[in-house]
């Protein structure tokens, strides 16, 4: 099972500590409180066709973007 806690409420957590000690095992300890206080989805590893398909539409966005540049560019000469 693989989990994948957001920074920000791993940082929130650790904000609300009165100690602030800064070490790895209490870090750890502080994760592991945090799993068992909050109900935490499984992280789901997306396929290298959805990958391959969002890189695509990145690619496509970005071809449309200097399209339309070229475009302006063109009518402003």
């Amino acid at each position: 099972m693989l989990l994948v806690v957001n920074p920000l409420i791993s940082h929130q957590a650790k904000k609300s500590s009165l100690h602030k000690v800064k070490t790895d095992a209490i870090d750890a300890f502080r994760l592991c409180e945090l799993y068992y206080k909050e109900e935490f989805e499984e992280h789901i590893r997306r396929g290298t066709e959805l990958l391959n398909l969002r890189h695509l539409t990145r690619q496509f966005e970005s071809l449309t973007q200097m399209y339309v540049q070229i475009k302006l560019q063109f009518q402003a000469v």
